[in-house]
């Protein structure tokens, strides 16, 4: 896979891996400003996700996803995490740790790809932005 490639792929399981965690915690929220808050960064990172998709599919890349059981790890993680501590800092926590965690693979495949496509370098950008806005967001639920 080239470094393009490999960056659209960490794009992608990032997204789903948010996708996943913001679910749980419009859950598990119990404050109304909380879970507008979540509904939003939902609804942006949908639409990169949709984004990262189509830019994938033209190039005749196409990702299933994470595998069934990392979505039952992960639900079943967020679910114990917050069943000892189901307050709104728990999730903002859980959620703060979640798109910290995406961003690692994203950024090292960034470092090794030297000269990557303007479509996909944006799109990064796009993500990272995205990602920075929700941890500023989700800080004073902490």
């Amino acid at each position: 896979m080239n470094g393009t490639n490999l960056i659209l792929s960490c794009l992608f399981d990032g997204t789903r891996s948010c996708q996943t965690a913001l679910k749980d915690g419009q859950d598990a929220a119990s404050c109304a400003s909380l879970k507008t808050k979540l509904h939003l960064i939902l609804r942006e990172v949908d639409a990169l996700e949709m984004e990262i998709r189509t830019l994938s599919s033209s190039r005749g890349l196409e990702f299933d996803g994470l595998p069934p059981i990392s979505h039952i790890l992960a639900h079943g993680r967020a679910r114990i995490r917050l069943h000892f501590r189901n307050s709104d800092s728990a999730v903002a926590e859980m959620l703060i740790n979640t798109f910290s965690k995406t961003v690692i693979p994203l950024m090292k495949s960034k470092n090794q790809c030297h000269d990557p496509e303007p479509q996909t370098e944006y799109l990064t950008q796009r993500y990272l932005g995205c990602v920075s806005a929700a941890v500023r967001n989700l800080q004073e639920y902490l």
